[in-house]
């Protein structure tokens, strides 16, 4: 039953209202209902999940209506004879408002009492589901009185070095001001005559909580600048909250707000001190100190800002130290890690350093390499519980300079500058974050190049990458209640001014298209090149090519984007004797075939791929970037001599000289899974797919889930399918282990590793819909140069014998009826059903690999009707599994081309600069993908609905904004309705337990408390009856985990290191190997040091909180895990990033452990046995036993000794080494020995230690 309300309080939201409502339910005993209440609207409606609860709360509540009969003699009179229509009486009140209740009678009500009971009965599971477990209550909010506030920072004062904070602004007197301790945050509000500002500290982001009894105070020491709102009093507009960058009136605010990370503020009197402690006290995730903090004023301790700035400018300009130095002391104290005072200090030291070094004639001891240490070294904040030596910099620049010199003694070629030497195909990128209150630096940290970049290859410190996020490292959050203007207008700030490091002042230059959509631009400083040329800003952008052409700022911005795309690879074209040709483009009207593809030759292609890496093997398919041209290239073996043949028209996007160096950023090296998402699966389904299908797709992959950890095999193969750590041999590892009956899972480490994969592809299975699809492969599509193909006709070709784990792409294509898509699909045509053709045996299309050939005839070309798709490097779905055909097929959409607005005049970087700008605040194209999620499982139609094919439209045009210019207009996006599928809801966080470990699932917060202003309203959900929803609930993540994965093991016993480090000594005795591993120790633990910093390295870059770092086992695994829910965009996109540097990480490591070469393949030793496998398997020996002491002593050891990673590294390298030795001793000796254990076997629980042996095979 539903009840409407008229006359409500237009700023009370669904929530609002509900909350408002809970006294008089309570009193009727009703406990299942919900509220709509449309926004700035004064009607809302509750819905009733008991039909009887509806009655009760009508008959209590609803309007007296007064409607006078005509006979009526007492009737006032009214006009025209017709009796005086009287009020309604309302009996029920609000907020001191009247409001009218009555029975609903809306046409929808069907529709909308189906998903509201849906939702209740949602809710009134969980809620049952939380008392079984008894769940703690949330703490209520309560306010408390403050009566004044202060921002600083703190430090060790003193000889004595007593901990006290230095006051640098402050309010003295407050009136109006309260405190408040929530769930999510600690929030501020303070009252001016005309003006009220919240202030919100996030729990997480809260390093310590001090309680100073005496002084009445508290003091709050953050790792992150608070997020400040100014409240908006304005009946007709939708904004609240106005986002501010400081507090308007705290004088000098905005001055220190950037650098002050401790707020203190005091309170009345001690009772509510002690209130304060008593509310704390309930809130596990603040750290709540209680001790008096003394106060000194900022005259008594300056912070010495400008006397840094002056001493760094000074060091730079006489080139008295590296810039690379200055840049990382200047992110210590912009990242809040030193005073400007300390940092002063620590220059002056280094320089002192320097001048030693220039006197005894030797390279500058200090590298950036090894001044990382200091960010490591130095606490992010100085708390009660730091040790005051941290702050000893002559320790510190001793232990980083004594780090340097070891590391050249072992390296003589080690750079003076950087320290590690890098790829020539990348470059050391410095880095910029730009937050709405401050400006974090980082880097230098080794990138793939871009054109620009190569084009000044010893200027990379003159280049900056500046990104814009919010405070936490995350896209700026976009909320309609809150205004982010004065954010954006700061952003744009900095655009047009610049950013001054130093004395060097960097400005903007340019992106790239992926770069604009992580809002991420560069920024050049002027210097003189190679040539003694001056180089800047308008000259680098001249260099590029001819852009007066181009007066729409968006396309102009899009093509100088190409010179910033990453390129890993590039080739001299006139080194290789490739020449350059032209060929027309093949059209049917205004249809562009062949749109972004040219071909190559067959000898141009052997020339390129040298280039390459080895494991990209010999692609077929390249694509590419040539100064004004972008797309790829596909082999067409019809070609002679060393050709490249470029499409004018469709490739050349702006005019440039200079046609020599080829960039190539990916090639068609192999085949990629393909996988099932919410839009593909939403389509089929309305497309007649049998839902069978989509099942039978998920429960293969939940079993292979469910059985990863049911034998050896099963983990061995999911962990090499997932490249888990497969370049240190870590799943043939935990193999082996188990052959030697020892069980890899009694080591946690090894076993949160297996759990950490595991969980991750269940959570995407689960709240992405990711399903792999085993008759099906992603591919990059071209052309077919021949002709061969016919309008509606495909050839799709792949490498069969490519394989991961033993499992290759499956093989049964065969021609006939194929279903081809490409991602993002939202429109119902976004999905066809073409024909397969295999080409006749030595056709010219045969030598292909790897692609989708698309025909060349017919009216319109095919691409271009998968989601608006051409051939200039996009990327295509095939599946030819029969249970999947649908029954139906809709027409591909057909959205005509817009013409973006000129400017009349050629483009500006003032232009372009605005356009970013413009693009982060009107970039629609998440928003309008989730609605029409939402919408497509709401509306009966689904994806053929109009409104979802008006998203899909939309959707479109948010696409081509990053080159158009034009953005969606915010209101013609269909209103969402108030119910979201419950395939919608967040994941639920996760529990995490000590080094790491995955602990358990907890239940959703969806009932979280909306304790500050960017808390997400309660979304409301129903169960989903489509098939999205119905996949969702077939995942059962929490009882998957606690049966299948999450499984106890009996640890009592020999660990797995004592049980190998056994049979790794009893079999060097048995084969009286002269091999002691003491002898490798120092090598050992300078391996370690290389090891543990580089770890513990990517554990601070990647993360988003320099309180919390990654964890081990993230590092390890090259993935970030959201604690908090599901994974978001950017750490998506680092994850990326993580796992390549993390795999360059264990591959240097192995090299140097097993003594090879530096161009040495780890997987293909096998020759050279002899003293020299010996010797690695002593160092390799010694890194295990090394890497299995907790707590070293050594004066070697400079680490911190919490890593547990390095030792599996070192015991994957000892048994491969073994392995390899036991061969040749075989073969050496005739054969007698069979590398397996002896023993009988004694299951997954381990043994006592005898009758062990190394698996040599």
């Amino acid at each position: 039953m539903e009840a409407i309300l008229r006359n409500v309080p237009k700023d009370l939201t669904s929530d609002t209202l509900e909350d408002a409502l809970m006294d008089h339910m309570k009193k009727l005993g009703i406990q299942e209902f919900g509220c709509e209440k449309p926004r700035r609207r004064t009607m809302a409606w509750v819905q009733f999940l008991n039909p009887a609860d509806g009655t009760k709360f009508l008959r209590k509540y609803e309007k007296i209506s007064h409607q006078p009969s005509a006979n009526d003699e007492n009737a006032a009179p009214g006009h025209f004879g017709k009796p005086k229509k009287l009020k309604d009486i309302a009996r029920l009140h609000l907020l001191k408002t009247p409001i009218y209740v009555s029975r609903s009678n809306r046409k929808d009500e069907d529709q909308m009492m189906d998903q509201m009971i849906s939702h209740l009965e949602l809710k009134r599971d969980k809620k049952a589901e939380r008392s079984k477990k008894n769940k703690t209550p949330k703490v209520p909010a309560t306010p408390v009185p403050i009566v004044s506030i202060a921002c600083g920072q703190t430090i060790f004062d003193g000889p004595e070095k007593t901990f006290t904070f230095v006051q640098r602004t402050g309010i003295p007197r407050l009136e109006n001001a309260h405190i408040t301790f929530g769930n999510q945050a600690v929030k501020i509000v303070l009252s001016s005559q005309f003006e009220k500002v919240h202030i919100e500290f996030y729990n997480r982001t809260i390093h310590d909580l001090l309680i100073d009894e005496q002084s009445l105070a508290i003091a709050l020491v953050i790792i992150e600048a608070p997020r400040m709102y100014q409240q908006v009093v304005d009946p007709e507009s939708n904004t609240r909250y106005l986002r501010i960058r400081s507090i308007p009136f705290w004088n000098s605010h905005i001055d220190n707000v950037k650098t002050c990370m401790v707020y203190r503020v005091t309170l009345q009197n001690k009772t509510d001190v002690r209130l304060c402690a008593r509310l704390l006290g309930q809130h596990d995730s603040l750290t709540r100190i209680e001790r008096h903090l003394p106060v000194k004023q900022s005259h008594q301790h300056p912070d010495n800002r400008e006397s840094f700035t002056l001493i760094g400018q000074t060091f730079l300009k006489k080139e008295k130290l590296p810039f690379a130095l200055i840049f990382q002391v200047e992110a210590l104290v912009w990242n809040g890690y030193l005073q400007p005072g300390e940092a002063k200090d620590l220059l002056q030291l280094m320089d002192r350093v320097a001048m030693d070094s220039i006197k005894n004639k030797v390279a500058f001891p200090v590298t950036a390499h090894a001044m990382k240490q200091l960010f490591y070294r130095v606490p992010v904040a100085v708390s009660p519980g730091t040790d005051p030596s941290c702050y000893d910099f002559i320790e510190l620049l001793s232990e980083v300079i004594e780090a340097e010199f070891e590391a050249r003694a072992e390296n003589p070629h080690r750079d003076r500058i950087y320290g590690s030497r890098i790829s020539p195909n990348q470059t050391w990128v410095f880095k910029a974050m730009v937050t709405p209150t401050r400006i974090l630096l980082s880097g230098p940290e080794a990138e793939n190049k871009n054109r620009v970049l190569r084009m000044f290859p010893n200027h990379s410190d003159y280049f900056l990458r500046v990104s814009f996020y919010d405070e936490d490292g995350q896209d700026l959050f976009l909320k309609p209640q809150v205004s982010n203007d004065n954010v954006f207008k700061r952003y744009k700030n900095i655009l047009q001014r610049g950013i001054i490091i130093a004395s060097r002042k960097y400005e903007f230059l340019g992106f790239s298209h992926s770069s604009l959509r992580s809002h991420s631009v560069w920024f050049v400083a002027p210097f003189v090149d190679d040539s003694g040329n001056r180089q800047n800003c308008t000259s680098i952008l001249n260099s590029l090519g001819d852009f007066k052409h181009i007066q729409v700022p968006a396309k102009c911005a899009a093509r100088m984007g190409q010179a910033f795309s990453e390129t890993p690879y590039a080739v001299k074209l006139d080194e290789c004797g490739i020449e350059i040709s032209y060929i027309p483009d093949v059209k049917y009207e205004d249809r562009i075939f062949s749109d972004g593809v040219g071909t190559i030759s067959s000898e141009a292609l052997s020339e390129i791929w040298p280039h390459l890496p080895i494991e990209a093997g010999t692609p077929t398919c390249l694509q590419i970037r040539l100064v004004g041209f972008k797309g790829m290239l596909s082999l067409d073996t019809r070609l002679d001599g060393k050709k490249i043949c470029l499409r004018e028209e469709s490739m050349m996007k702006f005019p440039g000289g200079g046609l020599d160096e080829l960039g190539i950023c990916d090639t068609s090296c192999k085949p990629l899974q393909l996988m099932l998402n919410r839009q593909i699966i939403k389509i089929l389904e309305d497309m007649g797919t049998n839902k069978e299908w989509f099942f039978e797709m998920q429960n293969q992959a939940l079993d292979v889930l469910r059985n990863v950890t049911a034998h050896i095999n099963n983990t061995k193969d999911f962990l090499e399918r997932q490249d888990t750590a497969t370049n240190i041999g870590f799943p043939k590892f935990i193999a082996q282990l188990f052959r030697m009956d020892i069980d890899h899972r009694r080591d946690k480490f090894m076993k949160s590793v297996v759990e950490h994969v595991v969980l991750r592809e269940l959570r995407l299975l689960k709240h992405k819909a990711r399903i792999p699809v085993d008759r099906g492969v992603t591919l990059f599509g071209v052309m077919d140069e021949t002709g061969f193909l016919n309008e509606g006709e495909v050839y799709v070709t792949y490498d069969k014998t490519w394989a991961r784990a033993g499992r290759r792409v499956n093989g049964t294509l065969t021609d006939g009826r194929i279903i081809i898509t490409r991602s993002p699909a939202l429109h119902p045509g976004d999905v066809r059903v073409v024909r397969q053709v295999t080409p006749p045996r030595g056709h010219d299309l045969l030598n292909l690999q790897n692609c989708v050939v698309f025909s060349q005839k017919g009216k319109r070309d095919l691409p271009s009707q998968l989601s608006g798709g051409d051939l200039d490097g996009d990327i295509y779905n095939v599946i030819w599994d029969s249970a999947a055909m649908p029954i139906r097929m809709f027409g591909p959409a057909d959205y005509p081309r817009v013409t973006p607005q000129s400017l009349g005049r050629p483009v500006t970087r003032t232009d372009i600069a605005d356009f970013f700008i413009d693009f982060m605040k009107t970039d629609l194209l998440g928003m309008i993908a989730t609605r029409h999620v939402i919408l497509a499982d709401v509306k009966e139609k689904g994806t053929i609905d109009e409104q979802c094919l008006k998203l899909a439209a939309l959707h479109s045009t948010a696409v081509d904004f990053s080159k158009t210019g034009i953005p969606v207009d915010f209101r013609q996006i269909p209103r969402s309705p108030p119910f979201r599928p419950d395939f919608l809801a967040a994941a639920p966080p996760l529990s995490m337990a000590d080094a790491g470990q995955i602990d358990h699932i907890l239940d959703s917060d969806d009932d979280e408390d909306a304790d500050h202003i960017l808390a997400g309203g309660k979304h409301k959900f129903y169960r989903s009856e489509k098939v999205l929803g119905h996949l969702y609930r077939n995942v059962d993540e929490k009882k998957i985990w606690h049966e299948n994965i999450k499984i106890g093991i009996a640890t009592a016993g020999p660990s797995v290191w004592d049980q190998l480090l056994t049979a790794v000594e009893a079999k060097v005795k048995e084969y009286d190997l002269d091999i002691d591993w003491n002898r490798k120790s120092e090598e050992a633990w300078k391996l370690r040091n290389h090891y543990d910093a580089s770890i513990e390295g990517l554990r601070k870059d990647f993360s988003e909180n320099p309180k919390t770092w990654l964890t081990e086992v993230e590092v390890f695994c090259g993935f970030i895990l959201n604690k908090r829910g599901g994974q978001t965009r950017r750490q998506r996109d680092s994850s990326i990033k993580l796992k390549e540097e993390v795999d360059g990480a264990l591959t240097w490591i192995v090299k140097n452990m097993r003594g090879l070469g530096k161009d040495t393949d780890v997987e293909s030793v096998q020759s050279g046995v002899g003293r020299g496998r010996e010797a690695a398997v002593e160092l390799c020996w010694a890194c295990l036993a090394i890497g299995c002491i907790k707590s070293p002593a050594s004066p070697l050891y400079y680490g911190s000794a919490k890593l547990e990673s390095f030792r599996v590294v070192a015991a994957c390298c000892l048994v491969k080494e073994l392995n390899i030795l036991a061969k040749h001793m075989e073969v050496a000796s005739g054969g007698g020995f069979v590398g397996v254990g002896r023993g009988q076997r004694r299951g997954r629980g381990g043994s006592s230690g005898r009758n062990m042996t190394l698996p040599l095979r």
